[in-house]
């Protein structure tokens, strides 16, 4: 009876279908197990594409005996010929084996269900945690040390992070509850079992330190463990290791055995990490000012410490951010940052900041794919860093691979869920992606916690203008400036929402303000040659993009650098309006020759625009030209493929058309623009690929209709 029943399923397919399908499981779930972490999929989904491959079984078992797969397509299966009903051996062993096979992919299958039901009931057990910022308690008035009891929790944070089984909520998300904390809300919304929280209190004289902390289990509010400890300041780092030590236990984790400390502060100087510690605090306000006083912060942790990695990566993030906001040459601070890294890196070349940190200084040089190799070499270092993940994510959305940054932000946000650098800079992506009103929602949210945040006022204030609500960029523009009133980046904010507009005259009074300050600053200096495009003044222009152009156009390090690019481009506008259509020429097939990649961004299919109306002006042979336009074509079709939804894309698709003669298509890209949010008249007016078109009526009354709205 059984070797007929074996030979009736084997007849049937039925364990070459069920073996095929044990193995396509094992495969996929294998595959989900890496890759759902990394795309941020909820913890539970594993768990269910288990329940689905084992219940897939019988399934597959009942078609493949029902059904067979012929060359004319799917029949109903017939039984076994009576002359085959004996079995050869080796039919039998090779039947028994597919049976084995079946057997071990079921009890695979089981095994990984329990283990993630395992998973999901350790973490009731109180397998995670959130520690939150410890209080400072100051000895008097006038003592203020939160940047030191900030920095405590935060190295106990660091240390819980590297126990195997223990899942830690990131550091953003935990500090966001500093004050008034509901512990059942923290657990809700990190999805943590457990709290700690604690106190730091200081003397005066700065020599002896009191700390106390407080493990809370999140759904009953009950404590689990508490203590305080009394030491001289110089063993604090001791202090730290014991209180990451008690959690470890009291959470039942196994850590036994390991030669190091789990807190590892980078140094054994407790004044080189006080040093450290101000410095970041300071970082923490991005005034110029306060990175100012936070180098000198740093630059005393390393001559108190000369082996102190940390306080060196700390150093390369005050220049990368003076670079942004203060008057210093994007060259000059970018090297005082790359040779604090080298610094940080000799030192411990495994320290995933100083990686992260190299990443953002060659991206001040333009670049690009080595920055990408940094934050990627940051997270495979510590695949915590919500930092690496975040920049990762930034560097994807501004080359244009918006498919791409979309996932990356996920992944940030699933690890440092109310970290509201991410939410913001997410947002913007949703404004690139055409989703202006769910973008205003998120930034909105945001501002109704953080109202005097100024990223997010200056998010607000770009979104608006990508949605070609001129009034409401300059407000938020302006709000921003009266939080920061010598910030680069909120001034030239407000002169691009003038331009916008077409104010001309408020656009240069506040050029003037940032440039008195910050002259030096790349942001001021792009904003100003906006403003010279805009206005005409088209000396000045020339010889300020060409100036720029020198700095890179010979530089071998910089061959294929995103700056050389740039500032070539850039040159050649600004000989088109000098008139010089020659030496424009020249500067683009310099800045984009034939192998160029350039990424699926508006601005690619705009500087092939203009590649284009070069080699129309000296009268090239058509195949030259029909080159140039093909590729911005291509080029339209990656930016369209990746979901951008501004008008920045149909404007450059119309710079690319006019470029090339064809009017009725530009005027339609045109119309779309201003659909889908461009108002840049000015620009237009003044861009040298679209000049076929200011003679045009139908042009003219568009930029009417639009200076209306």
């Amino acid at each position: 009876m059984i070797t007929r029943l074996i030979n009736e399923l084997q007849h049937r397919r039925v364990f070459r279908s069920v073996a095929a399908y044990a193995v396509v499981a094992w495969i996929a779930v294998e595959a989900a197990d890496v890759i759902f972490p990394a795309l941020g999929v909820p913890e539970a989904a594993l768990t269910w594409l288990i329940v689905i491959a084992l219940v897939g079984f019988p399934i597959v078992a009942v078609l493949a005996w029902l059904y067979d797969v012929t060359s004319e397509g799917v029949v109903p299966g017939t039984p076994a010929p009576e002359s085959t009903n004996g079995l050869s051996r080796l039919s039998q062993i090779s039947s028994w084996l597919l049976v084995l096979v079946l057997a071990a992919a079921v009890a695979y299958l089981s095994v990984r269900l329990y283990s993630q039901a395992g998973d999901e009931s350790t973490l009731l057990r109180g397998k995670s945690v959130a520690v939150l910022p410890f209080k400072n308690i100051a000895a008097d008035e006038s003592t203020n040390n939160v940047y030191f009891s900030d920095g405590v929790a935060e190295e106990i944070l660091s240390g819980l992070s590297d126990v195997e089984g223990l899942r830690v909520a990131a550091r953003t998300s935990s500090f966001a509850y500093r004050d008034n904390v509901n512990i059942r809300e923290v657990g809700e919304t990190l999805n943590v079992s457990t709290v700690l929280e604690g106190s730091v209190r200081m003397d005066q004289d700065a020599e002896h330190v009191r700390i106390t902390a407080q493990l809370i289990e999140t759904e009953s509010g009950f404590q689990l463990w508490s203590d305080t400890f009394d030491y001289e300041l110089e063993n604090v780092f001791a202090v730290q290791d014991e209180i990451a030590a008690a959690i470890v236990r009291e959470l039942e984790l196994e850590f036994s055995g390991r030669e190091i400390d789990l807190v590892q502060p980078g140094t054994a100087n407790v004044e080189a990490y006080k040093a450290y510690l101000h410095g970041r605090h300071l970082l923490q306000q991005q005034t110029v000012t306060a990175i100012d006083q936070a180098i000198g912060h740093f630059d005393r942790a390393i001559d108190l410490d000369p082996d102190y990695a940390q306080a060196y990566t700390g150093l390369a993030d005050a220049w990368i951010g003076k670079r942004r906001i203060g008057n210093l040459s994007l060259f000059e601070a970018t090297q005082q940052a790359h040779d604090a890294i080298s610094s940080a890196l000799r030192l411990n070349s495994e320290l995933a900041e100083a990686q992260t940190s190299l990443g953002l200084c060659v991206l001040g040089a333009g670049e690009q794919r080595i920055a990408a190799s940094q934050f990627s070499k940051a997270i495979e270092l510590d695949p915590s860093n919500v930092d690496a993940y975040l920049q990762r994510a930034n560097l994807l959305r501004d080359q244009g691979f918006l498919a791409d940054a979309t996932r990356a932000y996920t992944q940030a946000l699933a690890l440092d869920p109310l970290n509201p650098r991410i939410i913001t800079e997410q947002a913007i992506l949703t404004g690139l992606q055409g989703r202006f009103d769910r973008a205003f929602e998120q930034l909105e949210s945001l501002l109704a916690k953080y109202p005097e945040n100024l990223a997010v006022t200056l998010a607000m204030s770009r979104v608006a203008a990508l949605a070609g609500e001129a009034e409401r960029s300059l407000r938020f523009a302006r709000q921003a400036q009266s939080l920061a009133p010598d910030n680069p980046i909120a001034l030239t904010r407000v002169v691009d929402a003038y331009i916008q507009l077409g104010h001309l005259d408020d656009a240069e009074t506040t050029l003037n303000q940032a440039r008195s300050f910050a002259p030096e600053n790349e942001s001021v200096i792009q904003a100003t040659m906006r403003f010279l495009l805009v206005a005409g003044r088209r000396t000045e222009l020339e010889t300020m993009t060409t100036q720029r152009a020198q700095q890179v156009i010979d530089n071998p390090g910089l061959t294929e650098s995103k700056i050389r690019l740039d500032r070539l481009v850039w040159a050649a506008i600004g000989r088109f309006s000098d008139g010089d259509s020659a030496g424009a020429s020249g500067l683009l097939e310099r800045a984009m020759p034939g192998s160029i990649s350039l990424d699926p961004h508006p601005q690619s299919v705009y500087y092939l625009a203009l590649l284009t109306k070069s080699r129309v002006l000296e009268e090239k042979d058509q195949a030259t030209i029909s080159a140039a336009l093909e590729n911005g074509r291509a080029a339209a079709k990656r930016v369209q493929a990746q979901g951008w939804g501004t008008g920045d894309v149909d404007y450059a698709m119309a710079a690319l058309a006019a470029a090339g003669g064809d009017v009725p298509e530009a005027l339609g890209h045109l119309q779309d623009a201003v659909s889908n949010g461009w108002r840049s008249f000015l620009f237009a007016n003044s861009d040298p690929a679209m000049a076929s078109l200011l003679e045009v009526e139908a042009y003219q009354a568009l930029i009417r209709q639009m200076e209306k709205m």
